[in-house]
Order: C-alpha cells, then sequence, then structure tokens
C-alpha cells in the first residue's frame, strides 16, 4: 500500500492542476456580461481618472461608487497590452495560483500532501464555473492568503505571520470593495476559538484584536473613503436585485451545486461522526456552518463554502484507518502502470483543451448585441444615441461608447446608492406593464434607439403599433439547448442615418 500511495504522490501535479484547471478552461470558453463595464471603467479611470458621478448612462446626477476599480485598471491595462488572449491567460494563470495556494492551505492544516491534493481538486472542479474574469478571481486569492497567515499564527503563535494582514485589507478594498466585510467575517472563527480556549493559551487574541483594527483604518485608504466600506451595507438586500441578478439567488437542491451542498455537508457529518479521537477545531466548524449557510442563502456563495468550509476536510480524511494489505509486486506494477498512462492522457488532455481553447475563444463574438450595435455604430451619430437596452447588454454597448439605459452594475441603479431614483425597479415593471406606463416611460426618456429582447413581448407590441418608432432591424440569437431569443432594434421616426 506504501508503494501505491508513493506512486500517486510522485503524480501529485496532475491531480492538482489538470483535472479542474481542464473544467475552469471550459468554462471560460467565452467572456460575460461584466468584462465589457469591467474593461470600459477601466479605460475610463486611464483616460480620466477615477469617478464619483456615473459617466456612462443617459441618468445624469448619480452617485457612483466603482467599486472594484483597481480590478477594471488590471483587466483594461492587460487588455490594452496584451489583448484578449492576454486576459484569457491571466485567467487560466490566476487559477493555477489559486490552487497552489490552496494546497498549501490545505496541506499547513492536515500535514498531508495525498488529501490535499485531493480535496484541491475537488473543490476546484465544484468551483470552476466561479473561476472566471471578474473581480471575485481577487478576492479568492486575497481571502485564502488571509486564511493562510492566521493559521500560521496560530500553529507557530508568532504576531509576524498577522503583519500581511493591513495590506490584504488595502488591496480588497480597492479590488473589490463589496467584499472587503469578509476579511473581519474570517477572521471571527479565530477569535471566538481563542476565547473559548483562553485557558489553553493556545494563541493570543490580542494581536488578532489590534491587527484588526489596524485592517480596518487600511479600509480608508480607497478613493471613496467611507463609501467604499460602507458600499457592502447599501448595496446589499435590495429587492430589485435580488430578483434580477441570478446569483444572488438562494441555491435550489436540485441544481447541480445544490446537490454539491448537500452531498459535502452530509460527508462531513459522517466523518464527524466517525472520527472520535480527532474532532476538528473549533475554528473549521464554524467556517463549514458559517459558509455552509452562505451557501444556501446566496448562489454565488456557494465558491466561499467550498474554498473555507472544505479546506479542514483533509484533517478529518487523514484519520480513517484502512487495514488493506497490497503488497502483490504484479498489482502494484499494474497501479504504476495505470498511474503513468493516466498521468500521460492528462498531460495531452491539459495541452489539447489549451490549443482548443485558444483556437475557439469567443471575446467580442460572444456579445449577444455585437451584431445590432454595429449597425447603430454604422448608420447613426453615436453621440445622439439615446438608447435603451436591458440589463444584460448595457455593458457592451457603453463599451462601444453608447450611452445607455441599464447595465450589469446592478447596484448603481439603486437609489440607495446613486442617490436619486430606483430605476431598476422602473426598468422590471416593463416586462408587465400597460400601454399607459410606456407611454409614460418613453415620454421621460425619449429615447432614439430602443434594442428589446423577446421576453419584453408586451412591450414590443407597443412600438410595433406605435406612431413614433419604427422596427429597423432584427438580430435572432440561438443557444445551445435550442432556444431562440430575437433582438429587435427599434428606431425614432424622425432621427435620420448619418452621411457615409
Amino acid at each position: 500500500m506504501k508503494k501505491i500511495i508513493d506512486i500517486v504522490k510522485k503524480n501529485w501535479f496532475f491531480l492538482l492542476l489538470v483535472i479542474p484547471f481542464v473544467s475552469i478552461c471550459i468554462v471560460n470558453r467565452f467572456q460575460r456580461n461584466d468584462t465589457w463595464f469591467l474593461l470600459n471603467c477601466g479605460r475610463y479611470v486611464f483616460g480620466h481618472g477615477i469617478p464619483h458621478v456615473d459617466p456612462f448612462t443617459i441618468h445624469e446626477g448619480l452617485n457612483y461608487v466603482m467599486q472594484q476599480w483597481l480590478t477594471s485598471v488590471v483587466f483594461y491595462g492587460i487588455f490594452k497590452v496584451l489583448g484578449k488572449y492576454g486576459l484569457l491567460y491571466f485567467t487560466l494563470l490566476m487559477s493555477i495560483v489559486l490552487m497552489v495556494l490552496y494546497y498549501r492551505l490545505c496541506y499547513l492544516v492536515s500535514k498531508n500532501k495525498l488529501l490535499s491534493i485531493l480535496i484541491t481538486a475537488i473543490v476546484f472542479y465544484m468551483s470552476s464555473i466561479f473561476i472566471i474574469l471578474r473581480p471575485q478571481l481577487f478576492t479568492y486569492l486575497l481571502l485564502i492568503i488571509e486564511v493562510i497567515c492566521l493559521e500560521k499564527y496560530v500553529v507557530k503563535s508568532n504576531w509576524k505571520y498577522l503583519i500581511p494582514l493591513p495590506f490584504l485589507s488595502i488591496l480588497l478594498i480597492n479590488f473589490h470593495a463589496s467584499m472587503w466585510l469578509f476579511l473581519f467575517i474570517f477572521i471571527l472563527p479565530f477569535m471566538v476559538e481563542g476565547i473559548i480556549n483562553l485557558k489553553k493559551k493556545s494563541f493570543r487574541i490580542k494581536p488578532l484584536i489590534i491587527v484588526s483594527l489596524i485592517m480596518f483604518v487600511c479600509g480608508f485608504i480607497n478613493p471613496y473613503g467611507w463609501n467604499g466600506i460602507t458600499y457592502i451595507f447599501k448595496s446589499y438586500n435590495i429587492p430589485e436585485i435580488s430578483e434580477l441578478v441570478e446569483e444572488m439567488k438562494s441555491i435550489q437542491l436540485d441544481q447541480k451545486l445544490g446537490k454539491y451542498l448537500i452531498f459535502s455537508i452530509f460527508a462531513i457529518v459522517l466523518l464527524l461522526n466517525y472520527v472520535k479521537k480527532n474532532k476538528l477545531c473549533l475554528r473549521h466548524l464554524f467556517f463549514i456552518v458559517g459558509t455552509a449557510l452562505l451557501a444556501f442563502m446566496h448562489y454565488k456563495c456557494f465558491v466561499y463554502f467550498a474554498l473555507f468550509g472544505l479546506y479542514s476536510v483533509p484533517l478529518l480524511i487523514k484519520e480513517l484507518k484502512f487495514d488493506i494489505k497490497l503488497n502483490n509486486k504484479y498489482f502494484v506494477s499494474l497501479i504504476k502502470g495505470l498511474t503513468i498512462g493516466l498521468s500521460c492522457l492528462l498531460v495531452v488532455t491539459f495541452v489539447y483543451t489549451v490549443y482548443q481553447l485558444h483556437k475557439n475563444y469567443k471575446f467580442e463574438e460572444s456579445s449577444q448585441v455585437k451584431e445590432v450595435t454595429d449597425y447603430i455604430i454604422d448608420n447613426y451619430d453615436k453621440d445622439e444615441v439615446i438608447l435603451f437596452v436591458d440589463y444584460d447588454y448595457g455593458g457592451y454597448t457603453e463599451y462601444r461608447g453608447l450611452k445607455s439605459y441599464l447595465d450589469p452594475r446592478a447596484e448603481l441603479f439603486s437609489e440607495k446608492l446613486n442617490g436619486k431614483e430606483n430605476i431598476l425597479k422602473e426598468a422590471l415593471i416593463l416586462e408587465n406593464a400597460t400601454d399607459d406606463y410606456y407611454e409614460k416611460f418613453l415620454t421621460r426618456y425619449n429615447f432614439t434607439h430602443l434594442i428589446v429582447s423577446s421576453y419584453l413581448d408586451n412591450f414590443i407590441a407597443y412600438l410595433k403599433k406605435s406612431d413614433d418608432y419604427v422596427l429597423e432591424y432584427e438580430q435572432s440569437l440561438g443557444n445551445n439547448v435550442g432556444n431562440v431569443t430575437i433582438n429587435y432594434l427599434f428606431v425614432k421616426k424622425d432621427i435620420s442615418i448619418k452621411e457615409k
């Protein structure tokens, strides 16, 4: 059995990298809607500095906190220098860095390489759909580093391991301000364990309290000061966002992530019941319970359960004892041959997947409004365009220079953040509104162009019979399940096509 384990250990690199890496490659075949507003924001910061009033929409005077301004700058800088493939390979490189750091975290807790590799592969396979070009890449990175520092502090009881934490605070408040509070949430399990075990004097609480205070002060080192720190409180629990944004909805048990979540919790409960001598530390139990609750609340929080609820699992598994004697030389040779063969197969899979990803990588082509946006820009003066477009597509049209009604920055369109009006609520009514509402809506904004998707069938029916607008262009879009969406372009009748 020892020989078999040694063979697998020598091939840990493939288990750690290739299996989840291939899943991440598959997910990153095309860009998301968020990419466009992030690139647009980065380009604006490079050219004009950090804005405090929104410069991209048709709405005037909206208070704006560009809560991921540094992420936008990094993404646009990469795109400017290296193009779309620079963004692709940056995402893949970050995925490798995250996996290596996560492996180090698991090993720090369990001191077992093989089990740490196995959990890393499983966790990143389950979380692959979240490893995409978004600010969360930096959030996952900084939070993993934080927990590594905290675990080292507990093990070594040396305050020097806490020195990086204030710098993580500065980075996260600028890379992804809405997740800055998580730095403090993830310190809480360590503090609570330290307080409960105060008599044991396993590690001191005072350094954790001091570093938390320093981290809080460091949080003010951002372009928006207090508004950056309080961004999460203003952007959370907005009903319209919960209805509109898929990742803010709760996980359903019949979904794949729901099944992963239930299975993981069930497996942990069984392990805790089986392992009698070496129970989990309190901080690890708090992480499991706390992140599981977050995952049930919001779809996007599943990855935090996977990363921080499961990193202590190798500590439990290593206590399981198996009395298996497999010293037959033929069996060992078979295992060795299979391992080498699978390793070669994984190398081929790795190379082929990266090649196919590069060859078929869809960037701007993946935008579902590229065709109709090209038509508007080719035929009309974009500086005179007042464009209606829905939540999903506005990031791309704004990236192309068209001031738009909505884009994926959902929080911006809430009165709590923009300080003016609840635009999200107004937009959600459009799907089932009356003709009177449509008339007042169009009169208020005086749109010159409207890109309306087929799901807004009532709005489309009203525009088709309107005396003020004409249907000028249709774009049909299919998807991999056979559904068809049509984007209709309505243009105001008194808007003339530009001279070419």
